[in-house]
């Protein structure tokens, strides 16, 4: 269950933060194209002299949670992206998110609804659906997890990672043709994935065995 905070308490905690005067270029910051935590002083700057909505903050704690996701400090990307649903809960973006930072902490549940979430409100996101397929994964719900990869490559032909996913899925359930030509079409699409070439390399000296 996500842990909320009421709007007008995440905005103290931020004006608390990044206390100051909204400068020149405050907007211009706020919705630069690389999140961060200037981006963030610069949106409560703004907030603070009436210059933002709740909306536009919204947007803005979205784009700092996914770069605390991949900053790897997930307990505050859940923290941030929990106040972006508070504010807008049809946000499928933070949903995602979510989704993306309970399956690195290994709590697959969580993740799996956060997914739904994001696929119910995002329903052309296959980022979406390939991180639900990876939580029914973990969750060893072959089926279900090769349904949503199959979703996730309808809606982007090239996502390599998919294809890896529903390899490994495939291979879960004893189809190692079809694991086989998943993986090959990831490292196809991906020449640097990793998993694509370990997973390849695995079916490939399971059958020369």
């Amino acid at each position: 269950m996500i842990v909320r905070r009421s709007i007008g308490g995440t905005i103290a905690v931020l004006a608390a933060l990044f206390a100051g005067a909204a400068h020149a270029d405050d907007r211009v910051a706020c919705f630069s194209p690389r999140p961060g935590e200037d981006m963030v002083a610069a949106c409560t700057r703004l907030i603070d002299a009436g210059q933002l909505s709740s909306p536009a903050l919204a947007v803005a704690l979205a784009r700092l949670g996914a770069s605390y996701n991949n900053a790897g400090d997930y307990d505050e990307a859940i923290s941030v992206l929990a106040w972006t649903i508070e504010m807008q809960p049809d946000n499928g973006a933070a949903f995602d998110q979510l989704a993306a930072a309970y399956l690195a902490k290994e709590q697959y549940a969580r993740a799996l609804a956060m997914a739904t979430e994001a696929t119910r409100h995002s329903p052309n996101g296959a980022m979406a659906f390939a991180r639900r397929g990876q939580a029914w994964l973990h969750l060893r719900n072959f089926d279900e997890a090769i349904a949503d990869y199959d979703r996730a490559i309808r809606l982007r032909p090239r996502f390599a990672a998919a294809y890896s996913g529903r390899a490994v899925a495939f291979e879960n359930k004893g189809d190692r043709a079809r694991a086989l030509s998943d993986f090959q079409t990831a490292l196809r699409l991906d020449p640097s994935s990793k998993t694509a070439a370990e997973g390849l390399l695995y079916l490939e000296q399971k059958r020369a065995r």
